[in-house]
């Protein structure tokens, strides 16, 4: 199974610009536990039962939400709310794309081999792929809106 995350890890900064720092500081800092805690959960995807693997899910769900929440509090300039914004949009999409496709994949009967499921099963994958791309576009997007924050701001990144 393909790892969810590529280790996309957002610069810290390396001099102090105020609240901005602040701001970067903490969506980083939570960016980078919910990136640690959802490979370890999707390390699990593969253990147990289907009722283990759905719990694992539920976990990375509320990780997602948790994060979103956290991020969403923060109190950002004008300059940071792109970055901001681009971070949530990847907590997002992992609730509304890959943990629903996953979810799916898990439900799969492993032991049926009939075309139809052989068909259902690459169908899923295919899905699990588009929402891997999407997360990876996300990511993508967010590091640049972190590069335009900091360059709006004068602050460099490491």
């Amino acid at each position: 199974m393909k790892k969810m995350f590529l280790g996309v890890v957002l610069a810290l900064t390396m001099f102090s610009c105020g609240g901005n720092v602040d701001v970067n500081g903490k969506i980083v800092d939570t960016y980078e536990k919910f990136s640690v805690e959802a490979e370890k959960l999707m390390n699990e995807i593969d253990k147990g039962s289907v009722e283990d693997k759905m719990k694992v899910l539920d976990r990375l769900e509320v990780l997602a939400d948790s994060c979103s929440t956290v991020t969403k509090d923060l109190k950002e300039s004008k300059e940071a709310t792109g970055f901001k914004n681009a971070v949530i949009d990847v907590y997002s999409s992992m609730k509304a794309d890959v943990i629903p496709t996953f979810k799916e994949l898990v439900q799969i009967d492993e032991t049926d081999e009939s075309d139809a499921n052989i068909d259902k099963y690459n169908k899923i994958i295919d899905k699990v792929n588009a929402a891997n791309q999407k997360i990876d576009g996300l990511e993508n997007k967010a590091i640049q809106e972190q590069r335009d924050f900091a360059n709006a701001v004068n602050m460099k990144l490491q």
